[in-house]
């Protein structure tokens, strides 16, 4: 009978345990994590509630690139605020925008070890790839605006 009793707890240990692992799993419609146990999300942002982080998020970046990123007659002044360096562009250089688990910046040129690129950092904080996807766009569409004087 001790058996039998042990075989059930077991069992149902494991269900229990199998069971938390399927209903905790990210899937690709679902928003961001709001709290984690074990690297397992427990709980996630309702789709208002992330709508909403996004949006204040996107307002802070674009602020922050709008301080660091001005157009003056044809080119992108830059001003990296910790080093208090300043570049200047053509307001045609290419850009890219980075966003990851590292954070949020946008790339003015080449990057790269040797090129003569510069990076504004906007978010060192890391960002989850749905909030990525969200806020991409819109950052990228604020960007062109200062690339032609907006």
């Amino acid at each position: 009978m001790s058996r039998t009793i042990l075989a059930r707890s077991i069992a149902a240990i494991l269900f229990t345990g199998i069971a938390c692992l399927v209903v905790t799993q990210p899937t690709a419609a679902e928003t961001s994590c709001k709290s984690s146990w074990f690297g397992y999300c427990a709980s996630r942002y309702t789709a208002g509630e992330q709508a909403k982080i996004n949006s204040e998020l996107l307002a802070k970046l674009q602020s922050h690139l709008r301080q660091q990123v001005r157009y003056y007659n044809g080119a992108l002044v830059i001003e990296d605020q910790s080093t208090h360096t300043i570049d200047t562009f053509p307001s045609t250089i290419a850009w890219s925008i980075s966003c990851d688990s590292n954070g949020v910046a946008v790339n003015f040129g080449d990057v790269s070890e040797t090129g003569d690129g510069v990076i504004i950092d906007l978010a060192e904080e890391g960002v989850d790839a749905g909030v990525c996807r969200n806020i991409a766009g819109p950052l990228g569409t604020a960007v062109l605006e200062i690339t032609r004087g907006e």
